[in-house]
Formats: C-alpha cells, structure tokens, sequence
C-alpha cells in the first residue's frame, strides 16, 4: 500500500510524523504476531524482553551489548553467527529467545531439526531446506544429540552460503565442543562468528530458592 495516496476526511492528509507511527504500529503488530504464532519459542520465555536480563557485572553488560549489536546487523540485513556457550541458568536461552522475538526469528532445538528431518525423511530435500532458508535461526542445546554430526555441518554450512543469521547455544565449554562434535563441525561454528560464554551462579536455583 502506498502510504503517500493515504488520505484522511476531506482531503486533510496524514504528516510525515503520522505516516511514521502507523508504519512503526504496523511492523511491530506484524512482530508480535509471528512471535506468538509462528516462532516456536516456549511458553517460559514468550514474555520475556532484553530488559529481564540481568547485567550487573562488566561481562554480563557486554553479552547484552553484544546482542543488541547482533539485533541490529540482522534487522538491517546483515548476516551474522552468534555463538552463546556457558553453564545452565546464565541467560543463555533467554536472550535467544529475545533474539527470535526482535528478529522475527525461529527458536529451536537440536533434536526438532533431527525429528522433523527423520519424521519427513520422504522429503528430506525440502524439509531440510526449510531449516536452511530461515532468515534468523537460534539452535538450541547443540552438541547433546548424537545424531547431530548427521545433518548440523550441512545445515550450517547451507546457512553461512545463503547470508543468514544463526545463534548457536550450548552448555559446553569450547573445548567439550570441539570434542564432542569433531574439529570439521567445530571450524564451521566458530568461523566468522561471534562467541560469548556466560558465567556465574544460575539464575534458576535463585528463582527456586525465592519459590520455597
């Protein structure tokens, strides 16, 4: 729809700061629908926004600012790898989640794409190439399938070719990586992109304690 034709009631036309609102209204009513519909991100995180992050410490302010920066290049068409490592309950998956949310991203895990790919094995070509063509992709608990050497250097090696975003999170340290998925697989992760490894107490046993 060309907004520039948009007339109101008696010929008064909309300003230029109107025209910018309802197209802002617009893309954010157009995000909240595919966050909610079509991002497959749980029901723990869909509330979830950067603010419930946590950053007290230097190290936690930069993961946040790095992930901004991340939401940035991807929103402006750029494609980017972002590595996430680091011990449970550190905010690893909320900020993916985030991620999903501000990129119009999609949220998975490592066993969704296997099941998905053994469940339409018949169409394996087209199914995998849904997984490859997503614009903005966040896997999550990649090195804790074992089937995953199967079919994860293709996937990413089809993503880094095709220019699209992927936010790889594990629980593993670099070095359980590396050993876990073999050196191949682990030169495609960390090929051009950016890692962050998260540290600290978890949050979870926190909420826990607070729940008692």
């Amino acid at each position: 729809m060309d907004l520039s034709s948009v007339v109101v009631t008696e010929g008064e036309g909309y300003t230029d700061e109107e025209i910018a609102q309802w197209m802002a209204q617009q893309e954010q009513e157009k995000k909240d629908s595919f966050f909610e519909t079509s991002s497959n991100v749980g029901k723990r995180y869909k509330n979830k926004r950067l603010s419930d992050y946590i950053a007290e410490t230097d190290e936690q302010k930069h993961i946040l600012e790095t992930v901004k920066q991340y939401i940035k290049d991807v929103n402006e068409g750029k494609d980017r790898t972002l590595w996430m490592c680091g011990a449970t309950g550190t905010g690893k998956t909320l900020l993916g989640s985030c991620i999903c949310y501000e990129t119009k991203g999609v949220y998975c895990k490592t066993y969704d794409i296997k099941d998905d790919l053994v469940e339409n094995h018949f169409q394996r070509k087209q199914t995998f190439k849904k997984w490859t063509d997503y614009q903005s992709l966040v896997i999550d608990e990649v090195g804790r399938c074992e089937a995953e050497k199967d079919f994860m250097f293709q996937l990413l090696n089809e993503r880094y070719e095709n220019e699209v975003s992927t936010v790889i999170i594990t629980n593993l340290s670099p070095s359980e990586l590396k050993e876990k998925l073999g050196q191949a697989l682990y030169d495609r992760f960390v090929h051009n992109c950016v890692s962050l490894t998260f540290k600290g107490e978890s949050h979870r046993k926190s909420e826990r304690s607070i729940n008692i």
